[in-house]
């Protein structure tokens, strides 16, 4: 993953990651996770998020909102 600095502490922290079911999602979501922070992450497909956020748990707190955002509204609850 990426290399770990000093100031890299995302304790207490929240970070809201869209794209989370898959790919540069998951990995920077996980790099979060790694560093202290609460993750939250959103995809349009619940099978894929979910699969995603299961397998994120196990690092930490994770939230996963399955959201469209190209619709304002969703993205608006999402945050």
């Amino acid at each position: 993953m990426w290399p770990k600095r000093a100031n890299d502490d995302f304790s207490r922290q929240v970070a809201l990651i869209t794209g989370g079911s898959r790919g540069i999602g998951v990995a920077t979501a996980q790099a979060f996770l790694e560093r202290g922070a609460y993750v939250a992450i959103c995809a349009k497909d619940p099978k894929r998020l979910a699969a995603a956020a299961r397998q994120l748990s196990q690092r930490g707190a994770v939230e996963a909102v399955s959201v469209d955002v190209r619709g304002r509204q969703q993205v608006e609850q999402f945050l």
